[in-house]
């Protein structure tokens, strides 16, 4: 029989001795006793199987968080918790974790933001809605038990969602600070683009300001900007 090919099955599955498998992960399971890293290539393609796609563009730097990124295995820290988004998206967050607003709110909005990798029934993302299929995220990155994010790097990011682009395309691309980066000598350089007090962006028609920060909140102001 053909080699299975390690990495998540979809719809098309592939046949082991006579038997039709679907979304399973195979792949070198012994590794993991000697390298701690293949754990991160494990949970990678758990995500694939619960619909989730690698969120960057292959062909620019890749965005610094979360195991869906396009590298799995890194030189660096692994920032590996799965952005705010994907949990939305498989439902991990409630209702009452994100607060969704769209161009109808012309007035400033205040947001006191949590960590996401940190278990809190507070307030974890907000999306601003651009279009039917597009929208930008907000979440505080912090350091977890997942994330290994180093004090100085932790902060606010915002990033865009195309939900029309397809898997290695750039259906999430972080937009915040892009020239708050991180080099890894295997891959180069991943953009953290995380925001602290004091800073701001401005972009698709909102400012965002990070007005105030500690060790478990970010507080945010979000305020559309009107075309002149």
């Amino acid at each position: 029989e053909k080699p299975v090919e390690s990495g998540a099955t979809g719809a098309r599955g592939f046949d082991v001795d006579g038997k039709s498998n679907f979304l399973v992960v195979t792949g070198p399971y012994g590794d993991y006793f000697e390298r701690e890293e293949l754990d991160d290539w494990l949970l990678h393609e758990t995500g694939h199987l619960m619909g989730l796609q690698h969120i960057y563009n292959f062909q620019r730097a890749a965005g610094a968080f979360d195991v869906m990124g396009n590298y799995i295995v890194s030189d660096t820290a692994s920032f590996n918790d799965f952005i705010g988004w994907n949990k939305f998206f498989l439902g991990w967050l409630s209702n009452t974790q994100v607060n969704c607003l769209d161009d109808s709110v012309s007035f400033e909005t205040f947001h006191r933001l949590t960590p996401i990798g940190k278990n809190s029934p507070d307030l974890k993302l907000i999306l601003l809605k651009l279009s039917e299929s597009e929208a930008l995220g907000i979440e505080l990155r912090q350091r977890s038990h997942i994330d290994e994010i180093e004090e100085g790097d932790e902060g606010v990011i915002i990033y865009k969602i195309d939900t029309k682009i397809l898997d290695g395309q750039g259906m999430i691309e972080i937009v915040s600070s892009p020239s708050e980066t991180l080099t890894d000598k295997t891959h180069g350089s991943s953009v953290l683009g995380t925001m602290s007090k004091g800073e701001s962006y401005l972009g698709f028609g909102y400012k965002v300001e990070i007005i105030d920060s500690n060790s478990d909140s970010s507080y945010v102001s979000v305020q559309r900007q009107l075309e002149p």
